[in-house]
């Protein structure tokens, strides 16, 4: 773990004379214990930690609901604030907006600017977007290398289509055609009112 150096004393007072608080948030499967000492490891004079297990975000809505300017969020990592990149932005937006300052242990930040981020934000995110792409059209050339076409497979095969043609000459009794035929009522009405190519 990092050791970081960062203490209240180094953070201004603020006008109305109060300290700035150190508030601590860490959002995962491990023991509330296990969380402090890791960060009291790192990080000392935390003023009051804000814990979450992983899919919940209730202490961290808490955490933005206290924090008042000069306030410094301390996390793990930085990806301890969000769960998607969006998020991420948002979060930085709007701890930026309430001049909160953050450290990340992990990321070697101390006490910065969220404003500061945004930038890295920015080409993380074009990088994880040029990414996606990539993986996704090498994707649709191999598959159309191998003779594959991508989209839907027709609910209605040729097989179905001609036995529907059968049936349909025989009643107009939509749903036991549905039925025998495998597809919903509606595909048959579609068909039998020629929206589907025969």
């Amino acid at each position: 773990m990092i050791k970081m150096s960062l203490r209240l004393s180094q953070l201004p007072l603020l006008r109305n004379g109060r300290k700035p608080m150190k508030l601590g948030y860490v959002s995962t499967d491990l023991s509330e214990c296990d969380l402090r000492s890791q960060i009291q490891h790192s990080v000392a004079d935390i003023d009051t930690f804000f814990v979450d297990k992983i899919g919940r975000r209730d202490s961290f809505r808490k955490l933005m609901a206290g924090t008042r300017p000069g306030d410094c969020i301390v996390v793990i990592d930085i990806g301890q604030l969000a769960d998607s990149m969006l998020d991420l932005r948002l979060t930085l937006i709007n701890l930026d907006r309430q001049r909160v300052r953050l450290t990340s242990v992990s990321d070697r930040l101390e006490a910065v600017s969220p404003s500061d981020l945004l930038p890295a934000y920015h080409a993380i995110h074009n990088f994880k977007a040029q990414l996606s792409d990539r993986g996704n059209n090498a994707g649709l050339l191999a598959a159309r290398a191998q003779g594959r076409l991508g989209g839907r497979k027709p609910v209605l095969t040729t097989e179905k289509k001609a036995t529907l043609d059968e049936l349909l000459t025989q009643s107009d009794d939509f749903r036991s055609h549905a039925s025998a035929v495998g597809v919903s009522v509606r595909t048959v009405r579609r068909y039998a009112a020629g929206e589907y190519a025969h």
